[in-house]
């Protein structure tokens, strides 16, 4: 999993600052599949055998993340 942050600062008064965060979990959002069906162990021929029909629950999809932050 890749994470970018992209951040601009910018002067609003003498001692007031704005800065703006965008941030990114998952950037590429590859998917972390989860394991194949069991039924390929005791069936070789059948077409439901081996196969991957969910993704692993454990693994955030990507999410993105907007903020304003003001210091003083």
């Amino acid at each position: 999993m890749a994470d970018a942050v992209l951040l601009k600062d910018s002067p609003i008064k003498e001692s007031i600052r704005g800065q703006f965060q965008f941030q990114a979990f998952n950037v590429f959002n590859h998917p972390a599949l989860d394991i194949p069906n069991a039924s390929g162990a005791r069936c070789v021929d059948c077409s439901t055998g081996g196969v991957i029909t969910n993704i692993d629950a454990n693994v955030p999809m990507r999410q993105l993340q907007f903020a304003f932050r003001v210091e003083f």
